[in-house]
Parts: structure tokens; C-alpha cells; sequence
């Protein structure tokens, strides 16, 4: 189905930072931009990381690499390579910032970092998750 409570609540947020980057010089708006645009390289640095982790469960648990009908070429170089990269984006992408530094551009370009970390540690305690060790992943039932 459609998920409605998403799609409504995307467009709340939508139409309420259109309507403020049209006050204070576009402030909200670089604050959006940053936001979306580094949480796509978390998205990325957790495929990394998965990937890395599914590759060394899947062959500790006794599994054929030659029954993956896709097999990573660069695996383990690729996604640690990957994650690493990702990461130093993540830490550099603001380095203007530290050349005429001023708090408001700091916080605009490294606030998706601190609320990353926050809402990662949130649903880790709310939902008393941990890391599955690579014996007991499920890799069949999927």
C-alpha cells in the first residue's frame, strides 16, 4: 500500500522549509540541503557496511561464495575501501567552515553527524537492539 503517514508528513516538512528559506537568506534551506545530502552518504556507508558483514557471515557460516549469483570483485578491499572514503566525505564535506569560521556555517554543514549518532543511539536503546554476531545472522529466511 501507500505509505500515507510518510508521504504526508514528508510534505509537511516540505512545504514547511520552503516557506522558511524564503525568510532569513535561505538559512533553512542550506540546513535542508546539508541534512539530506549527507544522510544519502550514511545510507551509503551502511550498505558498506552490510555488505562487509553478510559476505563474512555468509562464508563463517559455511556457505559457498560460488552460490551468490553476484560476487563483489574488490570484497573485503570494496566496502572497507567504501566505508572509509564515506566517512572522510561525511568529516570533510564542511571544511570551508574552519577557513573563515563561524559557529552558524559549522553547525549548518556538520549538524546530520551529532543527530545521526543521536537517533542511531535512540533507536538502539528504545528498541534494545545489538549486533547480531556473524554465526547467528539469518541468511536464509532473509
Amino acid at each position: 500500500g501507500i505509505p500515507i503517514w510518510s508521504l504526508l508528513l514528508t510534505t509537511f516538512f516540505s512545504i514547511l522549509f520552503f516557506c522558511m528559506s524564503l525568510i532569513g537568506e535561505g538559512q533553512a534551506y542550506v540546513w535542508l540541503q546539508n541534512l539530506s545530502g549527507i544522510t544519502g552518504f550514511f545510507a551509503w556507508m551502511g550498505i558498506a557496511a552490510s555488505h562487509w558483514r553478510f559476505r563474512r557471515a555468509y562464508v563463517a557460516q559455511g556457505y559457498d561464495l560460488n552460490a551468490l549469483p553476484y560476487r563483489a570483485l574488490l570484497y573485503p578491499f570494496g566496502p572497507i575501501f567504501s566505508f572509509i572514503m564515506l566517512l572522510l566525505i561525511v568529516f570533510g564535506q564542511g571544511y570551508k567552515v574552519f577557513q573563515d569560521f563561524h559557529v552558524a556555517d559549522f553547525f549548518a554543514s556538520y549538524i546530520c553527524i551529532p543527530l545521526f549518532i543521536v537517533i542511531w543511539a535512540f533507536w538502539k536503546i528504545f528498541k534494545k537492539t545489538k549486533i547480531v554476531p556473524l554465526m547467528e545472522i539469518d541468511l536464509i529466511t532473509g
